[in-house]
């Protein structure tokens, strides 16, 4: 693996890579674009050029074997590199895989806000959306005005803009990350997921009961992002995009945000909510509470199926 800053940093690490490869009869496959591999045979000499232990293997060609919806799947690429090394094995049975990382320089002060996207930055506006939902829900809790309740419930489908906007960007720009991508995932449980469950209870879902439901609703949230994330791959039953979704996307969880959005708006929240309470042993039950069980319930069903568009 080589990271590099230019094309000068490129021809001179790959060619040495190629030249200690040559040298001791190892076999060398390359990887790169027409134009990089025609840099990298006039860098070498006329002997290297003619080995016959030299591969090379068109990028953009093979970059589309292990894309899923836009984004390089790790184990696709995994099972093409072990397909790769066994045409060269087929050749030459005795054959040693040496990945090698070239660092071309020390960190720069914040690294890591350097290589976000445009599309980070609108998952990250998506984050702080649920954030301040969570946070006006507290104040609410403290200070009793619906006005701070009104602006806990709003900032849910503000969120739901924000992360359907970012996809939408990654992909017109044709600029993905693994970051994006985990952004994406920890984003969508703060915001359709935390944020939420701190409105429910803000509403007066304070029961005991009504906190293991949230907590159940929550769980469900973080088990359905995780899921997701590990079988988008067998999820594309070989095509280039998720055909479906399996479960509820997490972002539904907007509708609850609008009923209570519309029970503030009739004022009945606190002891006035929908369908009063339960008594059930040692503590009260809040029957809207059961909405969320309903939502997170649905978003870890396997036989539910989604079709995505």
């Amino acid at each position: 693996m080589q990271f590099y800053q230019d094309d000068t940093f490129l021809t001179e690490s790959v060619t040495s890579f190629l030249t200690d490869g040559l040298q001791v009869n190892d076999t060398v496959i390359v990887v790169a674009t027409a134009q990089h591999r025609e840099e990298r045979l006039k860098a070498l000499t006329p002997g290297e050029r003619a080995h016959d232990k030299m591969m090379f293997i068109d990028a953009e060609e093979q970059l589309q074997k292990f894309m899923v919806d836009d984004w390089p799947s790790e184990f696709r690429f995994i099972m093409w590199l072990e397909g790769m090394i066994d045409q060269v094995r087929q050749k030459t049975p005795k054959t040693t895989l040496i990945p090698t990382m070239i660092s071309p320089s020390s960190p720069k002060h914040f690294s890591m806000i350097r290589e976000f996207r445009l599309a980070d930055f609108f998952t990250l506006a998506n984050a702080a959306c649920g954030m301040g939902a969570v946070l006006f829900s507290m104040i609410y809790v403290g200070s009793t005005s619906v006005d701070h309740f009104f602006v806990a419930a709003a900032l849910a489908p503000a969120a739901l803009v924000f992360d359907a906007l970012d996809g939408r960007i990654a992909r017109w720009r044709r600029k993905h990350s693994a970051l994006g991508r985990e952004l994406d995932s920890l984003a969508d449980i703060i915001s359709f997921g935390v944020a939420p469950a701190a409105l429910g209870f803000a509403a007066g879902l304070r029961g005991g009961w009504d906190w293991i439901a949230l907590l159940y609703f929550v769980c469900c949230g973080v088990s359905r992002l995780a899921r997701f994330n590990v079988t988008a791959e067998s999820l594309s039953e070989g095509g280039d995009a998720v055909a479906y979704f399996e479960g509820t996307p997490i972002p539904t969880s907007v509708l609850l945000s609008g009923i209570l959005a519309l029970a503030a708006w009739q004022g009945r929240l606190g002891e006035n909510i929908y369908w009063g309470a339960w008594t059930i042993g040692p503590w009260d039950l809040h029957p809207l509470v059961l909405l969320f069980v309903l939502s997170g319930t649905l978003m870890v069903s396997k036989t539910l199926r989604i079709p995505k568009f």
